[in-house]
């Protein structure tokens, strides 16, 4: 095996998630028309850079993102869903700005103008199925600041259209912190960070096995010092495999809701 880097880390996004139901909603979208896909290119992020861009976007209408600069230590991440109608779509989601050392209990001097490390995003755009993703978004930081949105425009990667299976995705991945994620034949997975302690065990599941995504769901445990927060926390989001190198590599994006209303978006890339 080549030896791994955990790319991401992780940011927390303090959201005032109201009685009557905040957060994300849980679209059902079928058929062509749809954003369905890994789309790769650049964004102008809202403080201005330009950033490579990686986005996920499974056939129910869920996505996550992920855009930094290679050499940047700071990386801007996002979970949420897309809805289509026609050729535009319609979204919201959680946002955050984290640190890329590799240690997902570290936070590093990653921060927006206010101080804050996350917020909200409304998403409008376009897109060209299979093709092009336009991206325009509205940003909120946690703290009530608007930012510049999101805008960009990405194209379709093909690698989405590997079929998904269990089978595909099941072995040990090591992480650059020491820790294993290992993925069971029937989805089930599990990993302890070695700072913090916490055990995330969970499940991954085909959504489409046409397409190459997966959803992921999961609960925290044994979290210890700092973290221990997350301890009883659930997790929910995606996952895809890029088997078409050398170097096979998983990306997963997922947000965990902790109890007092604090949205964390986590990002992983692991590659053996």
């Amino acid at each position: 095996m080549k030896r791994i880097r955990q790319r991401l880390a992780w940011a927390i996004a303090s959201l005032a998630l109201g009685a009557c139901g905040g957060g994300v909603t849980e679209p059902t979208v079928k058929g062509p028309a749809s954003p369905g896909g890994i789309w790769k290119g650049q964004i102008m992020a809202p403080s201005g850079a330009i950033l490579p861009t990686f986005v996920l976007v499974s056939e129910d209408g869920r996505f996550f993102s992920v855009a930094q600069q290679s050499d940047d230590v700071c990386a801007n991440v996002a979970q949420g869903t897309l809805l289509p109608a026609g050729d535009d779509y319609s979204g919201n989601g959680n946002f955050g700005i984290i640190s890329a050392t590799g240690e997902v209990s570290v936070q590093i001097d990653c921060a927006f103008s206010d101080g804050s490390v996350g917020g909200t995003s409304t998403l409008n755009g376009s897109f060209v199925p299979r093709s092009t993703l336009t991206l325009d978004s509205a940003d909120t930081t946690s703290l009530g600041t608007p930012l510049q949105g999101i805008v960009g425009t990405l194209t379709f990667d093909d690698v989405y259209n590997e079929a998904s299976s269990l089978s595909t995705v099941a072995g040990v991945w090591p992480l650059s912190s020491g820790a294993l994620l290992t993925i069971a034949g029937d989805g089930s997975f599990s990993t302890q960070d070695v700072s913090t302690g916490c055990v995330l065990t969970g499940k991954v599941s085909v959504i489409d096995a046409h397409y190459n995504a997966y959803a992921v769901s999961g609960t925290y445990s044994a979290c210890q010092a700092s973290a221990s927060a997350f301890t009883g926390a659930s997790a929910a989001g995606l996952m895809t495999l890029d088997n078409t190198q050398s170097a096979e590599v998983i990306y997963m994006g997922y947000s965990v809701t902790l109890s007092g209303g604090e949205v964390v978006v986590i990002v992983l890339s692991t590659t053996h």
